[in-house]
């Protein structure tokens, strides 16, 4: 599955990011989408069969504000908001 993560802010992102790889985790940095109001320009794109493993190893030290679930392909994706406690 893949999902969007944003956070509060890009040093967050770009820590995370970090943290992430190092954990075998296939994430990248992205631009936030346009359709999604975010007070961060940048979020984390990651592909994971286990968001709460991935969360687990990434939520003690950064500021995750909201998560998404990517659906469809390049220019057919949504993002459908989930409804999870941070």
């Amino acid at each position: 599955m893949e999902y969007l993560v944003l956070y509060k802010n890009i040093k967050e992102a770009i820590q995370a990011e970090e943290w992430l790889r190092q954990q075998d985790i296939k994430v990248r940095i992205i631009a936030t989408p346009e359709s999604i109001e975010a007070t961060c320009g940048f979020s984390l794109e990651l592909i994971t069969e286990n968001l709460e493993e991935a969360l687990a190893k990434n939520h003690s030290s950064y500021a995750i504000k909201e998560i998404y679930m990517i659906q469809g392909e390049r220019l057919n994706k949504r993002y459908n908001k989930l409804e999870v406690r941070l």
